[in-house]
């Protein structure tokens, strides 16, 4: 009597183990999809294009926009400014 209530007991615990290595296996998938779906890459280099019929250059001769000390204003008040700085 005592024998089989081990053995329901070691099949019980077996049975345990496969269940939680499954849900393990599964986490584990997901979290690795899920790292690979939000993976982004940064382009350090530059881009470059070649045609046989067509050749464009494009060259900033300056940095980035600069917003020092601005504001957010209206689109009435932004079309009464000027152009230029």
């Amino acid at each position: 009597m005592f024998i089989v209530s081990d053995l329901k007991e070691k099949v019980r615990t077996k049975k345990a183990y496969y269940i939680v290595g499954i849900i393990l296996v599964i986490c584990v998938f997901i979290g690795i999809s899920y790292a690979l779906w939000i993976l982004s890459f940064n382009q350090e280099d530059t881009n470059m294009l070649a045609s046989d019929c067509f050749q464009l250059t494009f060259t900033e001769d300056t940095d980035a926009i600069s917003l020092d000390k601005a504001y957010p204003i209206t689109d009435e008040e932004g079309k009464t400014l000027s152009a230029t700085v």
